[in-house]
């Protein structure tokens, strides 16, 4: 019988015809067939394969040749990694730092403002500015010279819209900018010098010594040193991890090497906090001096601080105490000193805690009535509102039977206005501002994100939550104002500029979204 097959050189006959020697490679063909039966040219920019026979390709090589060929571009979306998306865009298309100057450059496509979030300051804003002049218009009255209840409002409006203006342009720069550390030094020493400063030639009100007059206007430096702490404390955190990265923080014995960790990471960075901190208990202000306590632990917690730097660190704290309590008590001057001080900085704060640790059938002093006549009122005002409340206006306890009803004790006349549904209302709101900035701090690219989100989202929602506690007679009795509502312009313009820092970390410091939704 004879064959068909052509003859292509090979001289071997029998058994072995048609087979190619060992010894030669085999000839990819210039085209090949689709499996939808179209031809396909060979890409001339891709290296063959000649060690592999066609009998090894699978279906699956077969159809990821055909995807490269015809949509690389949707081939290359679909396979890359979130992470290497992430640091392709830090690489290329965002502001990138260096560890010794911010590099600015176009901004990543993908960043996006938080709609949820902007929205939702407007909302808070906007209310609150309604609420506040419901509450405070007998006292602009009072204050305006008898020409215009809103006094307060517009007044409040113009710090209001300084901050939200720098809310639009910090939003819009990129999270990475504020990774520097002429920004830490500065806020650092802005803030506490505005402390010393104030310490030393502020304005004394009620046996406080907490305001700086500028421009004819009052404020407090403690107010500054909060927005600044948050801030001071996630570029620290980020330059110490840059540091220990580069081996700049190595021990010259290793076994010690622990101890070095520890006074970079914990002690260090906790004493710059508790020298301005301890400025500010004896102004004496012990509420900011809680707050600042408390927003610098959570801040810690959520910096990847190792156990081991929290042990060492806090041992030392505890024995630095435990000395300066001895040597008080040792000397006599110093302890005669010490109690004279203590009493007179902080009798209030004796006479509140011993008031709101009374049963309410224990009889009262007059003097002790005194003391607890604004917090016994507010608690009126909060139980005459009812359920539905009088209405936006129509509170009768803003006529000078609450003091500082546009200021300290705002929520009990809201309360009064609108009752208990707009009181658990007003709470939630809170607790669901909370909620998105944890959720935007879950999303965030970095440790310094984290702090910033966690920090600020904290100090707010901690503000709000001790006011609130304070009117309800749950908490004795502070000087915090609820965070929005209450009038006080650089304390608005300040919320607001940490409002500004979450919305950055939302818009250009979160891992973006895949498309089924997860992160």
């Amino acid at each position: 019988m004879v064959s068909n097959r052509p003859d292509n050189g090979n001289k071997s006959q029998g058994l072995n015809a048609g087979k190619k020697p060992s010894g030669e490679r085999r000839r990819v063909p210039d085209k090949k067939v689709l499996p939808n039966g179209a031809p396909k040219k060979a890409n001339p920019n891709k290296p063959v394969n000649n060690d592999k026979p066609s009998s090894e390709l699978s279906k699956t090589s077969e159809v990821d040749e055909y995807l490269e060929e015809r949509i690389p571009a949707k081939k290359e979306k679909r396979d890359k990694p979130v992470t290497e998306k992430i640091q392709e865009n830090l690489i290329n298309d965002a502001l990138i730092y260096d560890d010794e100057k911010p590099v600015f450059k176009l901004r990543d496509p993908s960043w996006q403002s938080n709609i949820p979030l902007v929205l939702f300051l407007f909302a808070i804003v906007v209310y609150g500015l309604i609420v506040l002049y419901s509450v405070s218009a007998p006292a602009g009255y009072i204050n305006s010279k008898l020409t215009s209840s809103a006094f307060f409002v517009f007044s409040q409006l113009k710090f209001t819209l300084v901050g939200l203006a720098l809310c639009v342009v910090v939003n819009f720069i990129p999270i990475d900018f504020f990774k520097n550390r002429l920004i830490m030094a500065g806020a650092y020493l802005v803030s506490a010098g505005l402390i010393i400063v104030t310490a030393l030639f502020g304005a004394e009100k009620q046996g406080a010594r907490r305001w700086l007059t500028v421009g004819g206007t009052d404020f407090q430096t403690s107010e500054v040193f909060k927005i600044c702490l948050v801030i001071v404390l996630a570029i620290y955190r980020v330059m110490i991890m840059n540091f220990q990265k580069k081996g700049k923080l190595k021990a010259s014995d290793p076994k010690n090497q622990y101890l070095k960790d520890a006074f970079f990471e914990f002690i260090l960075p906790v004493g710059m906090i508790v020298f301005v901190d301890a400025i500010i208990l004896v102004q004496p202000h012990l509420s900011c001096f809680l707050i600042v306590g408390v927003v610098t632990f959570v801040c810690f917690l959520v910096s990847g601080i190792r156990l081991r730097s929290w042990i060492i660190g806090m041992g030392f704290y505890i024995l630095v105490l435990l000395a300066v309590v001895a040597i008080v008590f040792a000397v006599p001057s110093l302890r005669t000193k010490a109690q004279d001080k203590i009493e007179k900085n902080f009798a209030h704060v004796f006479k509140r805690v011993d008031i709101y640790t009374q049963d309410e059938d224990q009889e009262m002093t007059d003097q002790e009535k005194d003391e607890s006549l604004q917090v016994d009122r507010a608690k009126d005002a909060i139980g005459s509102g009812g359920w539905m409340g009088t209405g936006l206006g129509n509170s009768r306890y803003k006529y000078s039977y609450v003091s500082e009803a546009h200021n300290d004790y705002i929520f009990s006349i809201y309360v009064e206005e609108t009752g208990m549904v707009g009181g658990t209302l007003l709470i939630l709101t809170f607790l669901l501002f909370l909620f998105m900035g944890f959720r935007i701090a879950y999303r965030a690219k970095d440790v310094f994100c984290r702090i910033i989100a966690i920090g600020y989202t904290f100090l707010i929602a901690l503000e709000a939550m001790w006011n609130i506690g304070v009117e309800l007679t749950v908490l004795p009795a502070t000087g915090i104002t609820l965070p929005f509502f209450s009038y006080g312009g650089t304390a608005q313009i300040l919320l607001l500029s940490g409002y500004a820092m979450i919305l950055c970390v939302a818009r250009s410091g979160v891992v973006p979204k895949t498309k089924n939704g997860g992160n």
